[in-house]
């Protein structure tokens, strides 16, 4: 099984459109998984109608910048929105060749003062203490792909923050500290998300072993940065750079 790794998309149709979707047919990919901040609002927007008509699988979980209110939610079933475009709910498990795989969408948003609530912003954002017990029901995993980061994880955030954003601080750690519980809870050996903006690939160490975390950055990003391949074949999982 071969999956090719999207980090934010924000609907960017040209970028789906002229990168994404011919990458992953060059690549041979077996699926698209797009991790979070998709860019799910209008329900036969140009961009979700582009990327239905994808010629492989699309898979996507949720950001925190969709509107959830649209999503159908069925837990721990993926739902397939129109053509080959297909949500995953958090807490769904996937198998992937023996490879088994957490998915978990959602995340505080630092600008959520700039934002209208139900029209750009739902409190359905944030991860719910439901979804953490959801999740953790899985007993264990091997990956987890998700949009947020745990706060176990010392991420090398660069980013200036204002005052509003600040502000939000704390309920981003809280969001970021109820996955770090998932985490611990199903011990993945890797996990890979979105939501920085940035790349990065460092090893965090937990008291029950260590993983391996990769975030990916956003449209408009090198596509080396923005994208990967994970390998799942017999029961194992290799993550490699694009080779383009």
């Amino acid at each position: 099984m071969r999956v090719l790794l999207l980090g934010d998309t924000h609907g960017n149709t040209g970028w789906v459109r002229e990168l994404a979707l011919p990458i992953a047919n060059s690549v041979s990919a077996d699926a698209i998984f797009q991790l979070g901040d998709f860019g799910y609002w209008d329900t036969g927007g140009e961009f979700v109608n582009t990327v239905s008509r994808s010629s492989i699988p699309f898979y996507f979980i949720d950001g925190n910048h969709e509107n959830h209110p649209r999503l159908p939610v069925e837990r721990g079933k993926v739902v397939n929105l129109t053509g080959n475009l297909h949500y995953v709910p958090r807490g769904s498990v996937l198998n992937w060749d023996g490879v088994k795989v957490l998915a978990v969408g959602g995340a505080h948003s630092i600008d959520r003062a700039y934002r209208t609530p139900g029209i750009d912003w739902f409190p359905e954002e944030d991860i719910s203490e439901e979804d953490v017990r959801f999740a953790v029901s899985s007993l264990t995993c091997d990956v987890m792909l998700a949009h947020d980061a745990p706060s176990t994880a010392k991420l090398p955030l660069v980013t200036p923050y204002d005052a509003v954003w600040r502000a939000e601080l704390p309920s981003c750690e809280a969001n970021r500290e109820r996955v770090s519980v998932i985490v611990d809870a199903v011990q993945p050996s890797l996990y890979v998300h979105g939501h920085y903006h940035s790349k990065w690939d460092f090893a965090v160490k937990r008291p029950w072993g260590e993983y391996r975390i990769v975030g990916l950055d956003c449209d408009g990003a090198d596509i080396s940065d923005n994208m990967t391949i994970l390998e799942c074949v017999d029961g194992e999982w290799d993550l490699t750079p694009l080779g383009i």
